[in-house]
């Protein structure tokens, strides 16, 4: 625990976050922790616990991310997904108001930077994350978003049009490629 992520938890008023080992199992696909802990637990037992992972991106921003982890029969806390890094630990942070949407949860972030283009970009993805948290209902509960509202971040957060247009391309292709692979009748 840092000075710095201890005044992160401070600003944000997060819950006290503890140590979680990492041990990914062969069957959890990265990014999808609340079907991989769903599937765990009806294996081996145990329970979910929905919250927050930390992270540090060197000298840009604190953030967290919407996660959900297993806690064996034994009460340890184990993240069975697959992090793009393989640490041996992590932090934890558990909140309930993430489990209500199941990580469609807009996260915290404390910018370290002062580089107005990564503002811009921090501020627009941080306003898409907000846009997405409202228009979602729960799981595979998604209402329509309009491509107008989506625009109106880009302009907000003072990006260009071209590099806003680009991102909320890959933006859309991305969440159309999801609901087509994780459709509510397709879960497990």
């Amino acid at each position: 625990m840092t000075p710095r992520l201890r005044a992160f938890i401070e600003e944000h008023q997060l819950p006290e976050p503890r140590p979680v080992i990492c041990r990914p199992l062969p069957f959890c696909e990265p990014k999808r922790c609340f079907a991989n802990v769903d599937q765990q637990v009806k294996r081996a037992g145990g329970s979910a616990i929905a919250g927050w992972l930390f992270w540090e991106i060197e000298s840009i921003a604190l953030e967290t991310e919407a996660h959900c982890i297993w806690v064996s029969e034994h009460g340890a806390w184990i993240d069975i997904t697959p992090q793009a890094s393989t640490p041996q630990r992590l932090i934890f942070s558990a909140d309930s108001r993430v489990a209500e949407k199941r990580g469609y949860t807009t996260g915290y972030e404390t910018p370290l930077t002062k580089n107005p283009k990564v503002l811009a970009l921090q501020k627009f993805t941080r306003a898409i994350a907000r846009i997405r948290e409202e228009h979602t209902h729960g799981f595979g509960q998604t209402s329509f978003v309009s491509m107008q509202l989506l625009w109106q971040a880009a302009r907000d957060s003072d990006l260009p049009e071209d590099v806003a247009g680009l991102l909320l391309q890959k933006y859309l292709s991305w969440e159309t490629a999801m609901e087509q692979k994780y459709r509510p009748d397709k879960v497990a």
